[in-house]
């Protein structure tokens, strides 16, 4: 295949390009709204046989945007073959609707919380954030972060306080928007640091950023490393390519985490469910 190398001065112009067909190709495909509602649509089960019987040491965090929840059987494979993913403690999910979330969840044997934020233009169908445990989720909130002058539909991050027995571990599941600017990524990413701060010594703050520019990602990580969170997937190379940015890399998304140790952490090839790679961190207690 001939290599295309694109000139350095023409990256931005060129990455802004791709965005809008791609995000553009979405919108034309039908209407979607949003669920403006702060308190709904929301799905919960505590179905799962509870398999964490003694204080943990350490917790495995997996987070995975699972591109429109299109592939969920090859995700589901993919959880169980990698031994990095087998058996979290936790599992962010990105780009779900019901019916993925459901069957990842009762395959897995996880309690879940799933919140979406619209019924997406794409495919119709409901399109949001799950966090699934092996522990009991006490409470959960969906964050709502409206459209603005560059984005039509809404985000949402998913907050959900799990109990780890004696321990309590703050989780916010979050898919921020690609077409936002830094300073407004920086005033969203603070009210998720507020909230973390009114809550939990521990706290695991992890999803999808889409932070396609440098500088988009230097406010991610200085923001939340400012306020006492460690950048525990720091080593990850990257986690996002598509055909339609001539497959190059770029590091998506992250793992931050207050109040532990990070022992490993890291990323698996494997584009068999997605675009986006998951990622995974063992953090001590």
């Amino acid at each position: 295949m001939l290599a295309v190398r694109i000139p350095n001065l023409l990256l931005p112009l060129t990455l802004t390009i791709a965005l809008s067909i791609l995000l553009g190709g979405c919108a034309a495909s039908g209407k979607g709204y949003d669920y403006t509602q702060p308190d709904r649509p929301r799905f919960v089960s505590a179905d799962a046989v509870a398999t964490r019987h003694t204080d943990p040491e350490s917790i495995k965090i997996v987070s995975y945007n699972i591109k429109f929840a299109e592939r969920v059987d090859e995700a589901i494979q993919l959880l169980q073959s990698h031994a990095e993913l087998r058996d979290a403690d936790f599992i962010f999910l990105q780009e779900m609707d019901m019916t993925g979330v459901e069957r990842i969840a009762a395959t897995l044997n996880y309690n879940y919380v799933y919140y979406p934020t619209s019924k997406h233009p794409y495919h119709q169908k409901n399109f949001g954030n799950a966090i699934l445990s092996k522990w009991p989720l006490i409470e959960d909130e969906k964050i709502i972060f409206g459209p603005s002058r560059y984005v039509s539909r809404q985000r949402v991050t998913v907050r959900a306080r799990a109990q780890l027995h004696n321990q309590t571990v703050d989780l916010f599941n979050v898919h921020m928007h690609v077409k936002i600017k830094p300073h407004e990524r920086a005033r969203r990413l603070q009210t998720l640091i507020e909230k973390s701060d009114e809550r939990s010594d521990y706290v695991i703050i992890a999803g999808d950023f889409n932070t396609y520019w440098p500088r988009e990602s230097r406010y991610v990580r200085e923001a939340l490393i400012n306020h006492r969170f460690d950048f525990a997937t720091s080593e990850v190379d990257w986690t996002f390519r598509h055909w339609i940015f001539l497959n190059k890399a770029y590091v998506l998304d992250y793992i931050f985490a207050r109040g532990f140790e990070v022992l490993e952490a890291g990323a698996v090839e494997d584009r068999s469910a997605s675009d986006h790679l998951p990622i995974w961190a063992e953090l001590k207690l």
